[in-house]
């Protein structure tokens, strides 16, 4: 079992508060290939956000963002800027790479990361149906 002052182990958690949402909080996970940072309100899921970690992926992807997703009645407060900063915030404290925007990004996706600093995408953007069902969200990646 590592020690207080050992780095996370790759399939470990972290439990994150941020001053800015004080009501949510953060859950990250990795699998050691993808790394995931979940909202809770009421020990709800609200929003997450994952990105590719893995060495067994291509160097180019690494860090990649997969997928974004907030619950639609919750858009548009934060939410998917914060699970930016709290996926950044576990990279950092456990020396994994930090999350980055791809160019692979729906009309909405591209809309938040150009807010949060991201250039336009190389490729036009375009709308994909949820895999999973009418859930709204920001970016889904196929292979992420």
């Amino acid at each position: 079992m590592p020690g207080a002052d050992d780095a996370w182990p790759v399939s470990g958690y972290a439990d994150l508060r941020l001053d800015s949402h004080p009501k949510l909080r953060f859950l990250a996970a990795t699998d050691g290939h993808r790394c995931s940072v979940l909202a809770l309100a009421d020990l709800i899921v609200c929003g997450s956000l994952r990105w590719l970690i893995g060495e067994n992926e291509d160097p180019e992807d690494i860090g990649m963002i997969g997928y974004v997703y907030v619950a639609p009645e919750l858009r548009r407060r934060g939410i998917a800027t914060a699970l930016l900063t709290a996926a950044n915030a576990y990279a950092e404290r456990y020396g994994l790479p930090a999350p980055r925007h791809t160019d692979d990004r729906s009309p909405s996706g591209d809309a938040w990361a150009r807010s949060v600093g991201a250039e336009s995408a190389s490729v036009p953007v375009r709308q994909r149906e949820h895999p999973l069902g009418p859930w709204g969200h920001v970016y889904d990646r196929e292979d992420a």
